[in-house]
């Protein structure tokens, strides 16, 4: 892993431990459903096969993202 994406990854672990609120879990969700959108409307109007391909690998990532999110969030929550 680069220190880059280490660096961004130690980021959103940080902000989401200080999260009491849940703001900055929430912020992350709703972008992460924002682009699902966009992309689930583009699958929607078709789109060649290996666009399908892609966006369809980068749909499932989003989803694993939401559910990592929101249980590293509710993790932190109960520690705390």
């Amino acid at each position: 892993m680069s220190n880059e994406k280490y660096t961004a990854h130690s980021e959103i672990e940080h902000a989401l431990l200080e999260d009491r609120a849940g703001i900055y879990r929430d912020s992350l969700l709703t972008l992460f459903n924002q682009e699902r959108m966009k992309i689930t409307k583009a699958l929607n109007h078709g789109v060649k096969r290996d666009e399908y391909t892609a966006l369809a690998a980068l749909l499932r990532s989003i989803e694993e993202a939401t559910f990592v999110v929101n249980k590293m969030w509710n993790n932190y929550q109960n520690k705390g």
